[in-house]
């Protein structure tokens, strides 16, 4: 799908990569969005141990600059725009032509169900045996408490505060552990493990993690049917089904 205003959607500070080509040249390097002016011009800033000197040649004489990053639905958008300027000091800062065309590409090979449970998630952290009693702490995990946003096959969405992480946000990779609850009941529902494929930070100071699930299929199934039977949407819906059959059903008892 092409759709040149899709950047209209990505929130400022949402992690790119950049491409630069030029013949058998190809430099590829992380930046972050921190500003647009739509149909006219988008703003990154660069790491500071990039070599900048390198990368303004290039820039120079490159006939495009692709810009990717994800977008909220789970979708990758990829950018072509050309070089406008670069900002050294006091921030690396560039600055490209608006995209005049974008591509659309979906990744999910199985469809997204939106599910709203709570909760933890903690990263394992990894300690060599000789260390365990002299970083005890070291070796609990970091407890975040959030909400399970979505499910498809093989994954799954979580979100939380940005406060509540008090590092810097995990790298793809790590495991994790997860621990859903419903909302009327204090023993956990079920324990997932699994793999963090992605962390973004969204407005509103919130972190969305995807991750992968381990496990087969088998034991997948009954991790889905746990979920969607004990969500906050199911529920509602079913709520909001007795409310409108009530009083028909209550009108049909006087004339019995």
């Amino acid at each position: 799908m092409w759709n040149n205003d899709i950047f209209a959607r990505v929130s400022a500070d949402s992690s790119v990569e950049l491409e630069v080509s030029l013949n058998t040249r190809k430099i590829k390097l992380k930046a972050q969005l921190i500003g647009q002016r739509q149909q006219e011009y988008l703003v990154f800033e660069l790491a500071r141990n990039i070599n900048w000197h390198e990368l303004q040649n290039l820039l120079v004489d490159a006939p495009m600059v692709i810009v990717r990053t994800l977008l909220p639905s789970g979708e990758v958008a990829a950018g072509v725009c050309s070089y406008l300027s670069t900002v050294p000091y006091p921030r690396k800062l560039l600055f490209l032509s608006y995209p005049n065309r974008v591509e659309v590409q979906n990744l999910r090979r199985s469809p997204r169900l939106e599910i709203e449970l709570k909760a933890e998630l903690s990263f394992v952290r990894e300690v060599a045996s000789d260390d365990v009693e002299m970083h005890e702490d070291a070796a609990k995990p970091a407890l975040l408490n959030g909400l399970i946003t979505d499910i498809s096959a093989g994954g799954l969405g979580f979100s939380c505060l940005r406060e509540d992480l008090e590092t810097v946000l995990p790298e793809p990779g790590q495991a994790v552990e997860l621990t859903a609850y419903a909302d009327d009941q204090q023993q956990p529902l079920t324990y997932l493990v699994g793999e963090l494929r992605s962390c973004r930070e969204r407005q509103q100071d919130n972190l969305h993690f995807g991750i992968e699930l381990h496990g087969g299929m088998d034991d997948f199934s009954d991790v889905v049917n746990q979920l969607v039977l004990h969500s906050r949407q199911l529920k509602h819906l079913l709520k909001a089904a007795e409310q409108r059959l009530s009083p028909k059903l209550s009108a049909d008892l006087s004339l019995c």
